[in-house]
């Protein structure tokens, strides 16, 4: 219910003193249709979403100061009918075409605070190459990979599929398969969907006269790495390299040369990855791309923030509407989260397909706690 000091204007049509007489009011979808005078196009159908941004006239159905009297409107069978005069056929029945509503959604809320105290849970990934099984093997080029939520990417070298025995060198992944270099030089790049946070815990590689390199990058920025010699083979031919750092990354860079002997062959590479720690079911709720007649459009939620350094997990809304993320350690200030509500439904004759609404999480460092003795 409306109340003294939340009416206000929402639109001066005709802008200044003079009234702009909206009229013969009619609701179709989540839209409102009226007839109203400008001041500069005379008495022409308008139509507002109840913001003053989707207030607007619509097409001018007399061209310049000249008046169409739009008369009462009708909805029939989902358009709006109402009688018009354009000037040249005199005052004839006229209907809107279709045009696309904007999709909606409500939110909880539009702002919350959290405290960086909230301990991360890590979940245990491994990349595995297991979806190359189907794959002949024996040699086939390996390419942009993913698995587990992990892009694999080789940018130096090629580097082949080892699925079947034969396949040089013979040894196979354990599981079934890995990939193997076969240069002196290989390089991949790894990383999460969505450029994340991660933490690399271990790989894999056999071989003798093998060097590797070791690099993890968070932001562009090298936080740790290393270059060594890989040990004689192990008795079941893979030897686990641990990670030198534990510390978080969002790049993990692998490079192989050889020195001496035969191919070297990689698999499971192993991580953790941050799970989300703060959870809200239904954040979001009531999603529609609009009036019943643009329910099967297709809809594409997209979430971002404007400060990704406060969190390890960034904020995200699944399909269910539960809102995840995970703030990061020591972390202090407020970030505006922008969620977008794209159908497919197109703008042609002024049709809305987009929704926009912000809210803001704080993150407070947590209060010292006190100590005695």
């Amino acid at each position: 219910m409306g109340t003294e000091a939340g009416t206000t204007l929402l639109k001066d049509l005709n802008v200044g003193s003079a009234s702009s007489f909206p009229f013969n009011f009619n609701v179709l979808g989540n839209l409102l249709y009226f007839d109203a005078d400008d001041g500069i196009h005379g008495n022409e159908l308008w139509r507002s979403d109840g913001t003053a941004t989707g207030t607007v006239q619509l097409p001018d159905i007399v061209p310049g100061s000249g008046s169409s009297n739009v008369g009462p409107m009708f909805l029939i069978n989902g358009h709006l009918l109402f009688p018009a005069n354009d000037g040249t056929h005199g005052t004839e029945l006229w209907t809107t075409v279709d045009i696309n509503t904007a999709p909606s959604f409500t939110m909880q809320s539009e702002s919350f605070s959290v405290t960086d105290e909230q301990p991360p849970v890590f979940g245990a990934r491994t990349v595995s190459f297991f979806n190359r099984n189907g794959d002949p093997g024996n040699g086939d080029l390996f390419a942009d990979y993913s698995e587990g939520g992990f892009n694999v990417t080789p940018v130096a070298g090629p580097c082949k599929i080892a699925v079947t025995a034969g396949a040089d060198p013979a040894l196979l992944g354990s599981p079934t398969s890995a990939i193997w270099e076969d240069a002196s030089t290989a390089a991949l790049d790894i990383t999460r969907d969505g450029g994340g946070s991660f933490t690399f815990t271990s790989l894999d590689l056999s071989g003798s006269g093998v060097a590797y390199t070791l690099t993890g990058k968070l932001g562009d920025k090298t936080v740790y790495s290393t270059v060594s010699q890989l040990p004689l083979t192990g008795a079941n031919g893979l030897i686990t390299i641990p990670s030198p750092s534990g510390v978080a990354i969002d790049d993990l860079q692998v490079a192989i040369a050889r020195t001496s002997g035969g191919a070297c062959s990689l698999d499971n590479i192993r991580f953790t990855t941050p799970i989300a720690s703060a959870t809200v079911p239904e954040w979001v709720t009531n999603v529609t791309a609009g009036p019943p007649d643009e329910s099967s459009q297709v809809l594409t939620l997209k979430v971002t923030n404007d400060k990704p350094s406060l969190f390890l997990d960034q904020p995200a809304v699944d399909y269910r509407g539960t809102l995840t993320f995970t703030p990061a350690p020591n972390a202090s200030g407020t970030a505006t989260v922008t969620v977008t509500l794209h159908d497919e439904g197109g703008t042609v004759n002024g049709g809305i397909d987009t929704t926009v609404k912000t809210f803001q999480i704080a993150v407070c460092e947590a209060a010292p706690r006190a100590q005695y003795g």
